[in-house]
């Protein structure tokens, strides 16, 4: 045990290989929750990190870990959301708005563009997970 202290200490712990059944798991489970209760906060905010969680090869679900965040960061998002759960509004109130239904979305585009910082009230969990999208991606195509 105190070999493992002193290895993260300095920086030589190195984690195992993540198994993608697990991950495949984790994902359905999350998603499954959070189609039955889309203010679900937290299950919200877990999911872009099992969808960046380096499975194999690297950057296996960067396209929908891109997607996910760009549908939850939009205006029109947390609005639906805070009129769910803040206002009792009903899931037939968020008909309007397809849910995740928004796919291949061009992950070279700012932020700036969609994300409406004065009116959302931003996950600053999610902020963080889009800039370590846009590096990864960027030292993607350094290489």
């Amino acid at each position: 045990w105190n070999d493992k202290i002193t290895c993260v200490a300095n920086g030589l712990y190195q984690r195992g290989p993540i198994n993608p059944l697990a991950q495949e798991v984790a994902l359905d489970l999350a998603f499954s929750l959070l189609y039955l209760d889309r203010t679900d906060m937290r299950v919200r905010l877990l999911i872009p990190s099992l969808l960046l969680m380096e499975g194999g090869k690297g950057g296996r679900y960067i396209g929908e870990a891109y997607d996910y965040l760009k549908y939850w960061l939009r205006a029109e998002s947390s609005m639906m959301v805070m009129d769910l759960a803040l206002m009792g509004g009903s899931e037939d109130s968020a008909k309007g708005i397809p849910f995740l239904g928004d796919r291949g979305n061009d992950m070279l585009e700012p932020p700036e563009k969609w994300m409406d910082g004065d009116m959302v009230y931003p996950s600053v969990g999610m902020v963080f997970e889009l800039a370590f999208l846009k590096c990864h991606l960027m030292i993607l195509l350094k290489d």
